[in-house]
């Protein structure tokens, strides 16, 4: 009888994955540090590529480092120098010592590819980026503990600031900056009036040449000076004249129903629809228009249904939420302008040991929120009781309520100065960082709860981007 064998089973795999590196070019990295210790010339263009960061080898980031403490102090970059510099701050031995830094010199195949060299190093530096931007990414997803939107809104900016620092320059030359200064020149002449948003209250546009972009602007005032309104009405020019898009978080506003059940944002569009209409908003909450005035109403409401605004009512919204829901409107619509009514209302999400504490991290969370988002941001703060001891009684900066954060954060700081006129407020623009300062009059419609221009013009008095034909004037002439 012959023996059986089963045939022997495959051969398994027994080999472990090997993981993959962390992406970088040693030779590419060794190369712009060896090129520019032989042409110091090519610093000037490698830094228009490269910042310390973007060296994934530690002593190679030192070196580069030095680099730029030397041309700081228009030194000489070489050998010699470097090595000095390097010595002086006590990281020579661990770069590798004179002897490594000669050997740089040896391995470059030619300086004259600096930035060809610089260009790699920086892709492989988007790639880390990229890893890293991934990994918080799958840490938010993780989160189960965090609402979906936060998490979502998480990852969408890790994502955009990795886009936006592997397209960043780190260093512009002369010409370039002045050819874009000259590019930013015709762009506003052709515009044919000042850049930013409009607000159509001229003498406001005189003192702020339009709100900008990425800015953070404070509007303050005391309790039922008028705030809300002055906000609301800059919402409607925005959507109006400008076809900008706006988002408003009405955290004050807020209505209920006999049995205690919110009006998703009622008084708010009342206010809105009085505006548009010309109607006492009383009348309009009241149920009680006349014939004419119905007409009105249903004219206002079919032009505001067609502007781009959007507002949002939740008591409890915090800045994690608004960013959110700010990523939300800005992906399906655009969005140009975010409101806030008001900052002290506003929740934060966290604890702190005072108010004053809570109320710096939000203004820095929603200044933030700006600057990432590049939208104007306008904001209506309260203001403490002090004002009231002085003689004048006029508001001032140290005024502002429960933060002295505020006065820092804020790129414009306006003030709804009091007064016993019901129907002229003063506005005035008390810090406005880059710009001026300056106060104006506006007329105020109380039944409408509209801010307008508060002076009759003649055609001298009329600005130059209006007297063009490209401006526009929604509030009208008093």
């Amino acid at each position: 009888m012959t023996d059986y064998f089963p045939p022997a089973p495959p051969e398994m795999d027994t080999a472990i994955p090997v993981a993959p590196t962390i992406p970088h070019n040693r030779n590419a990295e060794e190369a712009v540090i060896g090129s520019v210790m032989i042409n110091p010339d090519a610093y000037y263009e490698v830094a228009e590529v490269l910042k310390p960061g973007d060296f994934y080898i530690h002593r190679l980031r030192w070196c580069y480092e030095a680099f730029q403490k030397l041309h700081e102090r228009r030194m000489p970059i070489d050998l010699l120098t470097v090595t000095q510099e390097l010595e002086a701050r006590q990281l020579l031995s661990e770069a590798g010592g004179p002897a490594y830094l000669t050997a740089l010199l040896a391995q470059v195949p030619t300086s004259l590819n600096a930035v060809a060299y610089a260009q790699i190093v920086r892709g492989h530096a988007a790639r880390r980026k990229m890893i890293e931007a991934a990994n918080a990414i799958a840490k938010a997803a993780y989160d189960t503990g965090q609402d979906a939107s936060i998490s979502l809104a998480e990852a969408e900016l890790a994502w955009s600031r990795t886009r936006n620092e592997a397209d960043h320059t780190s260093l512009l030359g002369a010409r370039q900056m002045m050819s874009a200064a000259w590019d930013r020149y015709e762009a506003i002449v052709a515009l044919g009036r000042p850049p930013g948003i409009i607000t159509n209250l001229l003498d406001l546009d005189r003192i702020l040449h339009g709100c900008k972009y990425g800015r953070y602007y404070m509007i303050a005032g005391r309790p039922g000076d008028g705030k809300s309104a002055l906000l609301l009405t800059l919402a409607r020019n925005f959507c109006k004249h400008e076809k900008k898009s706006v988002l408003y978080f009405s955290i004050e506003m807020q209505e209920s129903t006999d049995d205690g059940d919110m009006i998703s944002g009622g008084e708010l569009s009342e206010r809105l629809l009085a505006m548009e209409s010309g109607i006492d908003s009383t009348a309009i909450s009241d149920g009680r228009l006349k014939e004419d005035e119905a007409l009105k109403f249903t004219r206002a409401i079919e032009k505001i249904s067609d502007w781009r605004f959007t507002v949002d009512d939740d008591p409890g919204v915090t800045p994690d939420q608004m960013m959110a829901r700010a990523l939300r409107v800005k992906n399906e619509i655009g969005l140009d302008v975010i409101m806030v009514d008001y900052l002290q209302i506003t929740e934060s999400g966290a604890r702190f040991g005072t108010r004053a504490e809570e109320v710096s991290y939000l203004s820095k969370r929603l200044k933030r929120m700006a600057k990432e988002l590049n939208v104007a941001l306008i904001v209506a703060a309260q203001v403490n009781r002090s004002f009231a001891a002085r003689g004048d009684k006029r508001l001032i900066l140290s005024d502002l309520k429960e933060s002295g954060s505020l006065e820092q954060d804020s790129h414009v700081v306006m003030f709804i100065q009091p007064t016993e006129n019901t129907t002229m407020k003063e506005i005035e623009v008390a810090k406005h960082r880059g710009g001026k300062v300056g106060k104006c009059e506006l007329y105020y419609d109380a039944p409408c709860t509209e801010f307008r221009n508060g002076t009759r013009r003649d055609e001298e008095a009329v600005y130059w981007w209006q007297k063009n034909g490209n401006g526009h004037n929604g509030n009208g002439k008093h």
